[in-house]
């Protein structure tokens, strides 16, 4: 990672052969979803101590919340990560970030 942090959710960024675009509206979740990520990532830089909690956010008035529990509509998160390369470490969660215990593993 040469520019300090990269995020991504679940939409298409580039054009490719065959891939379809997702309809808009499920298209304006995930931009405004990577922009509450990228927003938490700039405010502190070298720092993933606090994504967790972002990772497990909903929607609210400050803006879209990344935890996903639509499943009537279809939507729902699967799990979570987080790399934090400057630490030499990766979080994870199994199942929706709010309710499910993270894991962390070292790598040396």
């Amino acid at each position: 990672v040469t520019r300090g942090s990269v995020a991504r959710t679940n939409h298409f960024r580039l054009p490719g052969p065959g891939r379809r675009e997702p309809d808009e509206r499920a298209a304006a979740n995930s931009r405004a979803r990577l922009e509450t990520v990228e927003s938490a990532l700039a405010a502190a830089p070298g720092r993933a101590d606090h994504m967790p909690a972002v990772m497990a956010s909903h929607d609210s008035e400050a803006g879209a919340g990344l935890c996903r529990h639509q499943e009537a509509l279809g939507f729902r998160t699967l799990s979570a990560v987080i790399f934090d390369c400057a630490c030499r470490t990766m979080r994870y969660t199994p199942d929706i970030p709010c309710s499910t215990p993270w894991v962390e593993i070292g790598f040396d």
